[in-house]
Order: C-alpha cells, then structure tokens, then sequence
C-alpha cells in the first residue's frame, strides 16, 4: 500500500536516530525505488500476501535488505492485503516493533 511505502520513505528520511524500527504491509515500492541503502542501520520488518501485485518486490526487498546486512525480517505470506491478512500479520509486526524499542 502507500502507507507502507511512505513509512519506509519516511524512515529512510529520518534516520536511525529518529526511527528505531518501521514494519510495512504490502509496499507499493519497487524494489529499484526503495531506499534500501538508508534502511540499512533501522530495523524492517516486510510482509506481503502471495496474492497481492506487491509479492515478487516484497521478497526482493527482504533479500536486498538481508544482502546488505540490515535486520530485515517477515515474508511473504498466503492471502492478499485483505482484513484477514492485516489481523494475521499484525502480531508478528507488534512484535518486532516491540523488540526494537
């Protein structure tokens, strides 16, 4: 979505000084426009159902991020950007959010 693409962009923006953590859910980014570089010392957590047009930049992101040694956690999941994927995901994106602050 472009709520969580802007959180990834306001992320990068920021800096790890202003932001200890960002989860995003089905970013409406390419793997090409994200700012992977300046995500590198904040800690991402990326989902994304299998169903949703994001999937294939979703996976590309984690593995960009993972590549350049940044926390980069989550996946790409059964389901699309639906309620139910948004109720299943959301624990897991507590979580990690809870264990970076």
């Amino acid at each position: 979505s472009s709520g969580g693409a802007g959180a990834l962009r306001l992320a990068a923006e920021l800096g790890p000084k202003r932001v200890w953590a960002v989860a995003a859910a089905s970013p409406a980014v390419t793997a090409s426009q994200a700012p992977l570089r300046d995500l590198v010392d904040i800690p991402v957590w990326l989902g994304c159902g299998e169903r949703d047009d994001w999937a294939l930049q979703t996976q590309t992101m984690l593995k960009g991020l993972r590549a350049l040694g940044a926390t980069a956690e989550g996946r790409v999941t059964s389901g699309c950007q639906d309620m139910a994927y948004r109720r299943r995901v959301l624990p897991e994106q507590l979580a990690f959010l809870s264990r970076h602050i």
